[in-house]
C-alpha cells in the first residue's frame, strides 16, 4: 500500500508557503493508491528511472524557493543533510549513493518542466538529480474525489 498521505488533516509543516490539503479518511486509500501513485508512476516512466531508485518525501517536509531565498545558508545545509540525504549509504565499490527523493506539490512554480502529461521540477547536485517535485493539479484532485462516490 502506498501511504503518500496518511492523514485526513496535516499535523506539521516545514514550509509556511506550501499548502497541504486534508482529505476525508474514506478517500485516503483510493487517493494514494490510484491518484498519487499514478502520478509517481508517470514520473518514473517519463524519466526512465526505476521506481526502486526513488524514496517518497512527506509533503509536509517540502520547502519552496521562498525559504531558500530568505534563509539560504541557515536552511539549505540542515535541510539537505536532515531531509534529502538522511539515508545516504555506501555501495560495495565504495561509492556513495542516496535514493532520489520525490514529493507532490500544488505549486506549479516548483514544477517548470513539462514532458507529455508529466509536470515536474528537479533539484540536482552537479548534474545528478537528487530531488523531484511532482505537480498535482488541485482541480484534478477534486474531480477524482467526486467520482469516488
Amino acid at each position: 500500500m502506498n501511504n503518500y498521505i496518511a492523514y485526513s488533516s496535516p499535523v506539521t509543516f516545514r514550509s509556511k508557503y506550501n499548502p497541504i490539503i486534508g482529505l476525508n479518511p474514506d478517500f485516503l486509500i483510493e487517493f494514494n493508491e490510484i491518484f498519487l501513485h499514478g502520478i509517481f508512476l508517470n514520473l518514473s516512466q517519463t524519466l526512465s528511472i526505476p521506481q526502486g531508485n526513488f524514496e517518497y518525501l512527506d509533503i509536509e517536509d517540502l520547502i519552496t524557493e521562498k525559504e531558500f531565498d530568505r534563509n539560504s545558508v541557515e536552511l539549505a545545509k540542515p535541510y539537505f543533510y536532515e531531509v534529502i540525504f538522511d539515508k545516504i549509504f555506501k555501495v560495495e565499490n565504495g561509492r556513495i549513493r542516496n535514493k532520489i527523493k520525490f514529493t507532490f506539490t500544488y505549486d506549479i512554480e516548483l514544477t517548470p518542466i513539462q514532458k507529455g502529461d508529466c509536470r515536474y521540477g528537479v533539484i540536482s547536485l552537479g548534474n545528478k538529480p537528487i530531488f523531484y517535485y511532482c505537480y498535482i493539479d488541485i482541480q484534478k484532485v477534486i474531480q477524482f474525489i467526486k467520482q469516488l462516490e
